[in-house]
């Protein structure tokens, strides 16, 4: 059986504003989440394309052609068939007391200022998304039965469970990047690949090894089930299952794989983004300087000689010398530049609209400034310590985030 797409079940975002430039990255976001935007720059415009589609939230910019007018749309909005509960967020250039009331009367969620961070606009979409009704759990489910795969998802539908399935195993990469589920739902004798291959190449992706992986199968002898434990399986549960336990054992491994990703998104000692959600907003900002053709500046700061400072100063001087130099970093950084946790010494940055030249030079300016800050090693000696930076460029050096953060590592 094919993988159909279902676009009925779209997760869309409402964003009314004036402003070209600021619904551009709010849909290249979405295309990075993979939820549709839907641009309106007025209110008629707003009302009229959510009255053709359904909507799970809404981000409403409170000055629309220079009048307050935002909060007449949002009860405009919340009147339409469908819409009563709809989430919504405002935005504003000017954070105004009276603004902000009239936007909780009006049922705002949130209220955001201008001007807005990537990394802010990826958090309140998703607030928003968990707020919507149909932010449910998503499952995908692989079994070459199409009668089985019938009655699973009938099962878990009743649950609000959201279900796909798919009954060609050989599939299974572009079915994970297409459905973005919570959990993998797996038959494990299937012709072709069979489930203990699909466990095994799934915990060899980067992006997907932390999925939870149920095995679903009427062989549970011993042999069975530390074979799926083995590959890379988190449970198993028997066919015929149960109702009642099925459902019990997949929300308790999606509560716990929503909560693990929340809690690893961010560094615990700085609060920057990790790594991997560094690099995904990271390839939002390319595509938009690709869009609008200007360049890209990636800078990576380390500071000097950090196993040394570790082991003299001891580990928590060691942290304090790299959050600071986060926390000063992003205090210093415009509302359009990304800052991010890049690994245990190294601070990472992106700066659009720059060259390498320039952010070099406010760089420099930059650890010269924090080479004079006093830092207490865990005995109370004081020290002080500099920073190293490189720096890489889009479009001279390369078009890809993965090689461009190779190349700045390098240059250190």
């Amino acid at each position: 059986m094919s993988l159909a797409v279902e676009t009925h079940l779209a997760v869309r975002i409402l964003v009314v504003d004036d402003d070209p430039d600021f619904l551009d990255i709010v849909e290249l976001l979405g295309k990075q989440l993979i939820i549709d935007i839907v641009r309106a720059n007025s209110s008629a415009e707003a009302l009229e394309k959510a009255s053709k589609t359904s909507l799970n939230g809404a981000i409403l910019d409170v000055q629309l052609a220079g009048e307050d007018i935002s909060f007449e749309l949002a009860s405009a909005l919340r009147k339409l068939p469908g819409n009563q509960c709809l989430p919504l967020a405002f935005i504003s250039g000017k954070a105004h007391i009276y603004n902000r009331v009239a936007a909780a009367d009006a049922g705002a969620s949130l209220y955001l200022t201008k001007p807005l961070s990537l990394d802010a606009l990826n958090s309140a979409v998703q607030y928003l998304l968990s707020l919507s009704s149909d932010n449910r759990y998503r499952i995908l489910f692989v079994d070459d039965d199409q009668e089985m795969s019938d009655i699973v998802a009938a099962t878990l539908e009743k649950h609000d469970i959201y279900v796909r399935t798919l009954n060609e195993p050989i599939r299974i990469l572009d079915a994970l990047h297409e459905v973005r589920p919570d959990l993998l739902l797996l038959d494990l004798l299937m012709p072709g690949l069979n489930g203990f291959d699909v466990c095994k190449m799934i915990r060899t992706s980067a992006r997907w090894q932390d999925i939870p992986i149920i095995v679903m199968t009427a062989h549970t002898t011993m042999d069975v089930r530390v074979s799926s434990f083995n590959v890379g399986a988190d449970d198993y549960i028997a066919k015929p299952f149960n109702e009642e336990e099925l459902v019990s054992i997949l929300k308790s491994h999606i509560r716990r794989y929503r909560l693990l990703k929340q809690m690893t998104s961010r560094h615990p000692i700085t609060g920057l983004p990790l790594h991997r959600t560094f690099v995904d907003q990271l390839q939002i900002l390319i595509a938009l300087a690709k869009r609008k053709s200007f360049p890209l500046t990636l800078a990576v700061l380390t500071p000097k000689d950090f196993k040394q400072i570790r082991e003299t100063f001891g580990f928590r001087a060691a942290d304090d010398v790299v959050a600071l130099c986060g926390q000063l970093l992003a205090k210093q950084c415009e509302a359009s530049d990304l800052i991010g946790h890049l690994s245990e010494d190294k601070i990472i940055a992106a700066f659009p609209d720059s060259t390498s030249d320039e952010i070099t030079s406010l760089l420099k300016t930059f650890a010269g400034n924090f080479a004079v800050y006093d830092f207490t090693s865990n005995d109370g000696k004081t020290f002080r310590t500099e920073l190293k930076l490189s720096v890489a460029n889009y479009p001279n050096d390369s078009h890809r985030p993965y090689k461009l953060i190779k190349l700045a590592e390098e240059k250190l």
